[in-house]
């Protein structure tokens, strides 16, 4: 399977669970760490991840060319 996971996240108690709870569970994915900068979150193509402007976000590219988004880490974390 050559799924992609892409993880968009910044230093912060909330930014860390998602990574966390994928090495716990051994998937693979790429992390980007953003700054926690109103002018990084509020980029017309990070608000197409999160139209919240808020990290984390997560990318899910499935390999029928899918693209899932999902962010809040209590719904990643689902």
């Amino acid at each position: 399977m050559n799924e992609e996971f892409e993880i968009f996240t910044a230093r912060s108690p909330n930014g860390i669970k998602v990574p966390i709870m994928l090495e716990e569970l051994g998937v693979d994915y790429s992390l980007r760490q953003l700054a926690l900068d109103p002018a990084v979150l509020h980029t017309p193509a990070f608000l197409s991840l999160n139209p919240n402007g808020k990290i984390p976000a997560l990318r899910h590219r499935r390999t029928s060319g899918e693209e899932i988004r999902v962010f809040e880490s209590g719904a990643i974390l689902l």
